[in-house]
This record gives structure tokens, C-alpha cells and sequence, in this order.
């Protein structure tokens, strides 16, 4: 019998599973394209907000290291300093850029697609500071893995295991900051402003801020975050303290590494 011939209708269309087939290639092609093209493909970084908190997280960091960051990072804090007294609220609450890398800042940039969308209209200084960051080699203190931005508002945070301990420390600082004010950095530092703050005063601020994070990370550490041993942890901290800063520290070995780096050796 021979084989039926297309009708005029048909020549030309592809068969219905052709076509299904296409249409189907076509989908996942233009969800393929949507995809890579969303600021949260492109970017570094995951976000999420909590509360006040714009917090941003590196991906490179291992997913349950993120997972923690954001299942702790609120109600442990909160625990521990209501049993140092702190009386402000929920850290949520406090309006708070919170960054937390891995290792280091050197993927930000202020053209990030995640920073650029979630930090839109803030001021430009805000976005710079950003690629400061970047560049800066020494971007964190030499006692914590951590900085601050000079209102206190933004927080950077090298969120390697063991994050919590860097992360009370900056927080702590910029607590001291926003106490005094969204100008109180500014007002204090040597020189800015010789009729409000002498050159000793603006060194004397600085060394309470210091102290006090200092403080603040030391029971945090010692007490394993847990409000219930801070007594404990405050008997043990004149001994732990002594270690960390004693001749053979860590904090000297940072400071001799950072002087090395800094200050080139002596020609022979």
C-alpha cells in the first residue's frame, strides 16, 4: 500500500513533537539567558535583610557556615549582650550594612550587581568605601578580623570559621560610634575639629572604643556566647588576655608580619 502523502495543509509544519520539542528549547533557552542575567547570578554575593540589617554574605563561603551566619547571627547576639546590660534593642533593629567574606575584600565593587541594586541611593562616599575595601591589603584591624566603616554603619567581616567572635568585636565598635551620635567619629579625630576635642581626648575615645570591643569579644569567646558562664569567662579573662597580647601572641606575630610588609629592610 503506499505511503500517504502530506496534504497541501501540512507540507511545510513541523510534526506536533517537533514542534513541542522546539517550543521546549526555546523555554529553557530564554530561562537560561533570565537566569545568568539576574544581579544574584552575576554577583558574588547573596543577600538578605533582617530586620533594619542588609546583610551580604560571599558565596564562596561553604552553605553551612551561610546557613548559620543567618540562623545565629541575630538571637546570640541579642543573648549575650542583654547579659552585658545592653539595654538598645535588637541588634536588627539598628540600621546596619553587614558584609561577611571569605578571607578577604577583594570582590567588592560598588558596580557588584547585588550592591549596586540593594545600596541604590545611598551616598556615593557609601559605595567608594566599598573599593577602598578591595584594595586595602591590611582592610582589618590587627586584634580582630573585622572592620568598621567610620560611622559605624557598615561592618566588614572576615566569616571564616571562627566568624562570631570578629563579628561582636565590630559590633561592639559600632555600637560606641552610634552612641555618640552619626558625626561622633568624624568629631573626634585628631585635628578635625581642634575646638571640640583635643588631640589626647580623640586618642582617649579610641581607646575606650577599643577596649570595650576588646572586652566585649574576650567574655564572647571565653563564655562560648552562652550569657550563663560570663562570670566564668570574667575570671579567666586577665590570664587569656595576657596570652593574646604577651610577647608571643598572635597580636605581636600580626603586628611583626604587618611592619615586614610595610616597612622595607634596611639597605646593607
Amino acid at each position: 500500500m503506499p505511503a500517504k502523502r502530506p496534504t497541501r495543509e501540512n507540507e511545510g509544519r513541523p510534526a506536533p513533537r517537533t514542534a513541542v520539542a522546539l517550543a521546549a528549547a526555546t523555554l529553557a533557552a530564554l530561562a537560561f539567558v533570565l537566569i545568568i542575567r539576574r544581579p544574584e547570578t552575576q554577583s558574588r554575593f547573596l543577600f538578605y535583610r533582617e530586620g533594619r540589617n542588609l546583610v551580604f554574605l560571599d558565596k564562596a563561603l561553604p552553605k553551612p557556615l551561610r546557613d548559620e551566619i543567618l540562623r545565629d547571627r541575630t538571637p546570640r547576639t541579642d543573648a549575650f549582650l542583654a547579659a552585658l546590660g545592653y539595654c538598645g534593642g535588637s541588634v536588627a533593629e539598628r540600621d546596619l550594612v553587614v558584609v561577611a567574606a571569605d578571607g578577604d575584600y577583594g570582590s567588592l565593587a560598588a558596580d557588584d550587581p547585588v550592591f549596586a541594586r540593594r545600596l541604590a541611593g545611598r551616598a556615593s562616599a557609601e559605595l567608594l568605601l566599598l573599593a577602598r575595601m578591595s584594595r586595602d591589603f591590611f582592610a582589618n584591624e590587627p586584634v580582630s578580623r573585622s572592620n568598621i566603616s567610620s560611622d559605624g554603619r557598615y561592618i566588614f567581616l572576615d566569616a571564616r570559621e571562627p566568624w562570631e567572635p570578629s563579628w561582636i568585636h565590630a559590633l561592639a565598635h559600632s555600637l560606641l560610634v552610634g552612641s555618640r551620635g552619626s558625626e561622633a567619629r568624624a568629631r573626634v579625630e585628631a585635628g578635625a575639629d581642634p575646638g571640640l576635642f583635643s588631640p589626647e581626648a580623640a586618642r582617649g575615645w579610641e581607646f575606650l572604643q577599643e577596649s570595650a570591643a576588646l572586652l566585649a569579644e574576650g567574655l564572647f569567646v571565653l563564655s562560648g556566647g552562652d550569657p550563663r558562664r560570663l562570670t566564668e569567662a570574667a575570671a579567666g579573662y586577665g590570664p587569656a588576655g595576657a596570652a593574646r597580647f604577651g610577647p608571643e601572641g598572635p597580636v605581636r606575630s600580626e603586628l611583626a608580619l604587618r611592619e615586614a610588609l610595610v616597612v622595607p629592610p634596611p639597605r646593607k
